[in-house]
């Protein structure tokens, strides 16, 4: 569901290279999200240990006591409001508040980015697995709409050369008509800029820097 870039390597010693820096975490991703609700913050860090559901394969859960450590970086690109128009192929989204987030897992659990945004509750907007609260589709799937979860940069070493590579493919699964938000009571001045469903429980620590 997950769209952007795909690493793939043509050769097994090439795949136990990546493998083996993926393991050694010397890889940096970075995603893009667009998810629920307004996040104040400007960027922040999700700690929170997750393991899998095992009654609701493949789901993950969050859990304190058996959960593996898991930290997902994010920061604010742009925020919109409800007044906002959001357009996804050319077709008007409902209008709700929402936030795109720019995204670094720092660990690479399963289906971590969704887990960790659903647990503070911002999840991904068209996250169908894991938004249990959304009473209506936020998009139909049966014309093409999506996650909106894309893979837009990754940093890695070549596994046969070493020379440091980056690879970036921009999001373009959504447009926006802004305009920009009224200075804040704070003096702020913020720019506008049913298959299988999982259920995350627990809880955890955000951390959030303004």
């Amino acid at each position: 569901e997950t769209s952007g870039i795909l690493l793939v390597a043509l050769t097994r010693e090439s795949g136990r290279e990546l493998n083996r820096q993926f393991r050694e975490r010397e890889i940096s991703k970075t995603y893009v999200a667009l998810v629920y609700g307004i996040i104040e913050d400007d960027n922040g860090t999700i700690t929170l240990p997750l393991m899998a559901d095992t009654k609701n394969r493949p789901c993950q859960i969050v859990d304190l006591e058996n959960g593996k450590h898991a930290t997902t970086e994010w920061k604010v690109r742009q925020r919109f409001v409800s007044r906002e128009t959001l357009i996804h192929q050319n077709k008007h989204m409902i209008k709700e508040n929402m936030t795109l987030l720019e995204l670094n897992p720092i660990t690479g659990r399963t289906h971590q980015l969704r887990v960790h945004l659903h647990a503070i509750g911002h999840p991904i907007v068209g996250d169908t697995l894991y938004n249990l609260e959304k009473t209506s589709r936020p998009m139909d799937e049966s014309k093409g709409e999506r996650l909106m979860l894309h893979a837009e940069r990754i940093c890695f070493k070549h596994p046969t050369t070493k020379a440091p590579m980056e690879l970036v493919v921009e999001a373009r699964f959504f447009n926006a008509e802004k305009e920009p938000l009224k200075e804040e009571e704070d003096g702020r001045n913020t720019t506008a800029s049913e298959g299988n469903k999982c259920a995350v429980m627990g809880g955890g620590a955000i951390n959030g820097n303004s």
